[in-house]
């Protein structure tokens, strides 16, 4: 998708900005000597972005669709929503994948197996980092794009919904580099 390539073609940007010390007085982070992660972290943070992206979440939604089905979603053209419509369902879905997002990091965090085993992973970048936004555990990333279609699949949403909501979440995430470069972004 769209959102999906302008995702990847952020991180590569930001990527390259870090591998040749390019524009460091836009950095985030005040030390950029101790927040650039080494190469194999890079590398490996860049597979798991990958296999999440290409193999968990295409899988995710090929099982979850019978779901969305199930919960009323519909995808022909005749029953496409208003835009007021899909202005107050994207705000809802928002606040719902907030919520959702809040509190199974919290959970993630204070409980100690949880992050020792799933959540820790996401934390082996020690600052910001345009790789790290997604560098996690396949079960917090499951849980992760669950709270991205849960709202969509609570309201009985359009699939245009679910598919604008879903590129919005990608390009928020994409957002997330460590960088004071939000201007250029968009």
């Amino acid at each position: 998708s769209r959102g999906l390539g302008d995702v990847y073609k952020r991180q590569l940007f930001f990527l390259t900005l870090e591998r040749f010390r390019l524009c460091q007085t836009w950095r985030g982070e005040p030390y950029p000597e101790l927040s650039s992660p080494s190469p194999a972290l890079v590398r490996e943070a860049f597979k798991d972005h990958l296999l999440s992206g290409f193999v968990l979440r295409p899988v995710l939604g090929y099982m979850i669709y019978p779901v969305f089905v199930w919960c009323g979603m519909q995808s022909d053209t005749a029953s496409v929503p208003t835009l007021s419509t899909v202005a107050w369902q994207v705000f809802v879905c928002m606040l719902i994948d907030d919520t959702w997002f809040y509190w199974t990091h919290r959970l993630l965090h204070e409980n100690r197996w949880l992050y020792a085993n799933i959540h820790k992973q996401h934390h082996r970048f020690r600052f910001t980092h345009v790789i790290a936004t997604e560098f996690a555990h396949p079960v917090e990333d499951a849980s992760n794009t669950f709270g991205t279609i849960l709202g969509p699949l609570v309201l009985g949403s359009h699939m245009s919904v679910t598919c604008l909501y879903s590129v919005i979440k990608l390009v928020q995430v994409g957002w997330l580099v460590g960088w004071l470069v939000g201007w250029l972004l968009g």
